[in-house]
């Protein structure tokens, strides 16, 4: 079974925040490949979750869950043992730029 870190869950739950919107919140989540379709979506719908989509060609699936049981939903799976990971699903945005003047030209 996985530790639990708090740190780690409240800048989870940090993302968790940004990645809210007016239907919920998504989370990205991978199982691993053992484990039974009927009991993922079952982990799911504890929580009130359900999938939205997949990206076949990495496993993992997008899963939309209402905003109050997002983080527990997090959690356990976080803590689960059959999931490879679990993550909010966010756009990231740079927070700088390159300051290598051969970059930024194009001369890499």
């Amino acid at each position: 079974m996985k530790t639990s870190n708090p740190l780690a869950l409240a800048a989870f739950t940090a993302l968790l925040a940004s990645a809210a919107s007016a239907a919920g919140t998504r989370l990205l989540v991978k199982p691993r490949p053992e484990l039974p379709e009927a009991a993922l979506q079952a982990r799911f719908a504890a929580q009130g979750g359900r999938e939205e989509s997949r990206i076949a060609a990495l496993g993992v699936r997008i899963v939309q869950v209402p905003e109050p049981a997002a983080a527990r939903l997090l959690q356990a799976l976080q803590q689960d043992a059959d999931i490879e990971f679990a993550e909010p699903d966010f756009t990231a945005t740079a927070v700088g730029s390159a300051n290598d003047p051969y970059f930024t030209a194009g001369n890499q």
